[in-house]
């Protein structure tokens, strides 16, 4: 079930070192072909791992394996964590544009995460 995968595929990420993200793109490759629709659970738990990490390419490779998943606010409060733990500060700024463009609002949480980029960029 999803949940299981979901929760399979977050462990796998977070402490199975390089084998454990091969592992996870795929595990993801193959639920996919069989028609499993991923969550934005998934995408959020797999760029914390990322973040964590500070591992910059994981967060794209996470972000363009799962493409097909549409993002929430708490997805794009991940995104910015993570962004922000990579030393990648602009790319915070342009989340807001993206999240208005699908038609979201900025939760207080993605509003301050913003904020704390640009206090980097400005130090």
């Amino acid at each position: 079930n999803l949940v299981q995968l979901t929760t399979y595929l977050s462990v796998l990420a977070r402490y199975g070192g390089v084998q454990g993200w091969k592992d996870v793109f795929s595990e993801i490759r193959r639920s996919k072909s069989e028609g499993v629709q991923h969550s934005e659970v998934l995408l959020g738990a797999l760029l914390d791992a990322a973040a964590e990490r500070r591992e910059l390419n994981m967060v794209e490779l996470v972000r363009s394996e799962l493409s097909h998943v549409t993002p929430n606010q708490i997805v794009y409060c991940s995104l910015a964590k993570a962004l922000l733990l990579c030393d990648q500060f602009s790319g915070v700024l342009t989340l807001r544009e993206e999240m208005v463009q699908q038609g979201m609002q900025p939760w207080c949480k993605n509003c301050s995460l913003e904020v704390q980029a640009l206090l980097f960029l400005l130090h």
